[in-house]
């Protein structure tokens, strides 16, 4: 494997740890607590996508639902972890349709344009993810939901969660543009990387 395959496995690896991590602590905080839906599972999965695109994303998200559903039901239950914890997840491949944006304009210093593109792609895959989970699943398996979309508390829910992954994912590019342009991306030339590797 060379230097870039390597990397993407590890940040693969991470994102898929804290996504797991950030999901079970999120449960245990929240759980019966609030009608709020509430988590930031989805924001190293747009990280991951902005970062290396759809494909990527998608294979991190399958692999943070299967094991979110193993650990949330019983090994049994392969029907309701594939439609309830993978299937919303995969969304965040949604955001892999900006990466290329994201990455040219923050290497170009446009960052209101980054902002936009990482914003857009937040606002995108928390609404799909939103709509498969508490939408389209439940009326597919004729189960109740838990959170209606003629309630107010799906709307919040779906505020918070698109707003804090693009105020962290922005405050990230601002911070630290490596974090979402790797070294050898595909969506620069060989000029544009080394031009952003010697600032």
């Amino acid at each position: 494997m060379n230097k870039r395959s390597i990397r993407l496995v590890f940040d693969m690896i991470l994102a898929i740890a804290i996504s797991v991590s950030v999901h079970q602590l999120f449960e245990f905080i929240f759980n019966g607590f609030t009608n709020l839906h509430f988590s930031l599972v989805l924001v190293p999965l747009i990280w991951l996508a902005l970062r290396y695109g759809a494909s990527t994303a998608v294979l991190a998200a399958a692999m943070t639902g299967l094991i979110n559903g193993l650990i949330d039901f019983h090994f049994s239950e392969w029907v309701n972890i594939i439609l309830y914890e993978i299937l919303p997840l995969l969304s965040s491949g949604l955001a892999g349709l900006f990466a290329k944006y994201t990455q040219k304009t923050l290497n170009n210093r446009r960052l209101k344009s980054t902002y936009l593109n990482i914003s857009t792609a937040s606002i995108l895959v928390t609404l799909a993810y939103f709509a498969l989970k508490f939408l389209i699943v439940p009326m597919g398996t004729g189960n109740l939901t838990e959170l209606s979309i003629s309630k107010l508390e799906f709307w919040a829910s779906f505020a918070l969660m698109a707003v804090a992954a693009a105020v962290l994912l922005c405050t990230a590019a601002k911070a630290m543009p490596r974090w979402i342009i790797p070294a050898r991306t595909k969506y620069l030339t060989r000029k544009e990387t080394s031009s952003l590797l010697n600032d």
